[in-house]
């Protein structure tokens, strides 16, 4: 009798969000490219401010990430006294002084592109909550969907929504555009049609980052909010199938 009331409860908050939710987005892709543009510009020119080497990040392993990332988590907390910027400066160096711990090292394949390398350098406190977001969603959408609906699929707009909104739960949302958008125009040979719907999605999950369950972002991909690609590469509404 508790289970269900409690999930009864719990449906009651979805449907109550759900009535509430922000609407489709519109993207333009030109626009957003330049934007992201200047964003980028301003990025490059405070990076060359610090001096840092945006390279690092893009060498980084997952298990030196996730070691710097336990290290430096309670840092705000340690230095309480420190600037933002201080503290960036500081962790900053944790990740250069894990990368250089091997005399030889091995390439990391699959890791983020230069222009995300250039964001997290300028700000490393907030790229390991970009990584951990990302992490979550990656899980969730694994979780819930099947494999074929992870790329350009059902799956993969959950995936986006749900690692927008968490970015923003930790973020902002401007932050959130930043690293998001990083990630989507530093990819080489995105087609033009996957890469406005995942700026569709990502914008979605932002906008929706107020609602705290997951489950506002299913609904959101249920009812069609969400955007997808079908066999030919052209952009669809998403839907409930494809799920576990």
């Amino acid at each position: 009798m508790k289970k269900k009331m409690i999930g009864t409860l719990l449906l009651s908050l979805v449907f109550s969000a759900t009535a509430n939710a922000a609407p489709p987005v519109s993207v333009d892709l030109e626009k957003e490219r330049i934007l992201h543009q200047q964003v980028m510009e301003q990025v490059e020119k405070e990076l060359e401010d610090t001096n840092r080497d945006y390279h690092v990040f893009e060498r980084l392993t997952d298990s030196e990430w996730n070691r710097v990332a336990e290290k430096t988590i309670g840092f705000a907390e340690e230095y309480p006294d420190l600037s933002k910027e201080e503290l960036n400066e500081k962790v900053y160096e944790e990740y250069v002084a894990e990368t250089q711990k091997d005399i030889i090292r091995i390439q990391y394949i699959g890791g983020m592109n230069s222009q995300e390398a250039k964001v997290c350098a300028l700000n490393p406190i907030d790229c390991t909550k970009v990584k951990k977001a990302a992490e979550t969603a990656k899980a969730e959408a694994e979780r819930r969907y099947v494999s074929s609906a992870l790329h350009n699929g059902n799956g993969d707009a959950f995936r986006h929504m749900y690692w927008n909104k968490l970015m923003t739960n930790a973020i902002g949302a401007s932050e959130a555009k930043k690293f998001a958008d990083a990630h989507e125009f530093g990819a080489s040979g995105q087609p033009k049609n996957e890469e406005t719907m995942d700026l569709h999605n990502n914008s979605l999950g932002r906008s929706n980052a107020k609602y705290t369950a997951a489950e506002i972002v299913k609904y959101l991909v249920d009812s069609g909010s969400g955007r997808r690609l079908n066999s030919s590469g052209q952009l669809i509404s998403t839907n409930s199938s494809g799920k576990r």
